[in-house]
């Protein structure tokens, strides 16, 4: 029993190792969890955008020119219904309006209801 639930444990990760790389994490980004809410989540951007405003870090400003532009991409992804919705379900490349990753499949094809609800 424990060398059949290993091997799947192994399966689950192959699996899962391409979306390892597949993207910026955008909540991770702004520091929210996947149910922030609008409010949640316009006070994380506030917070980060002014720690890592530009203006404020002139030893270091291209780092902070580019962390500043991942935070406010991160913030309009997540802060638009629409484009969240998008991001939930294939990352940074669907809202990009690129492909999903290889290997990518949708959990449930179109049309086809979620088992438990």
């Amino acid at each position: 029993m424990r060398a059949s639930l290993n091997f799947l444990n192994l399966i689950l990760v192959l699996l899962l190792l391409p979306f390892a790389e597949a993207g910026k994490d955008y909540y991770k980004i702004l520091g929210v969890n996947k149910k922030a809410d609008e409010k949640s989540l316009k006070k994380a951007y506030k917070k980060l955008a002014l720690k890592w405003h530009p203006d404020k870090h002139v030893d270091d400003k291209e780092k902070a020119t580019a962390k500043f532009q991942e935070i406010a991409e991160a913030y309009e992804t997540l802060s638009d219904p629409e484009k969240r919705k998008l991001y939930d379900l294939g990352g940074e490349e669907a809202v990009k309006g690129q492909p999903p990753p290889e290997g990518f499949q949708k959990p449930f094809p179109q049309g086809q209801a979620h088992p438990g609800g």
